[in-house]
């Protein structure tokens, strides 16, 4: 709980130590968390990797994901990004079957840029737009009557 309170007051650096701390207690055996259920330790890693991106921890979220590359590859495609690692990105775009999420598209999009494809990176943006409409038009109606003004 403390840990999740701390995101949410924006203090990553404390946040991040706490899931450490959990993480660290459950994995010595300590008597409180043994019966951690696997949703909540789930849920310890996923806030690590938040603090860890908005502590902008990209080497340390890239050996993370290195160590788990089926669990994790766009997380790990998402760091090869940021830290520029051009030649892995494209690797692992090769490797992987990789869903249609603007995201994905959007690292497709960087990397065609980055190897001087503009064509292709502009057929990545637009698929990429594409995408993000399609999840848009998935979201459910809003019938909020504050809204109105702002979309007339």
């Amino acid at each position: 709980r403390r840990a999740i309170a701390l995101e949410q007051y924006g203090a990553w650096h404390a946040a991040q130590a706490a899931y450490v701390d959990c993480m660290h207690r459950w994995q010595s055996g300590d008597v409180s968390l043994i019966n951690t259920p696997r949703a909540e330790l789930a849920m310890w890693e996923q806030g690590l990797i938040r603090a860890a991106k908005n502590l902008n921890q990209w080497e340390l979220l890239t050996e993370f994901s290195k160590a788990m590359p089926n669990a994790q590859p766009t997380l790990l495609m998402e760091c090869l990004w940021k830290i520029g690692d051009w030649d892995r990105l494209k690797e692992l775009f090769a490797k992987y079957s990789l869903p249609e999420k603007p995201r994905i598209k959007m690292l497709q999009t960087y990397a065609a840029i980055h190897e001087g494809k503009l064509p292709d990176a502009e057929q990545r943006c637009n698929e990429g737009i594409q995408a993000a409409l399609v999840e848009w038009t998935m979201l459910p109606a809003l019938d909020a009557g504050t809204h109105t003004g702002l979309l007339q």
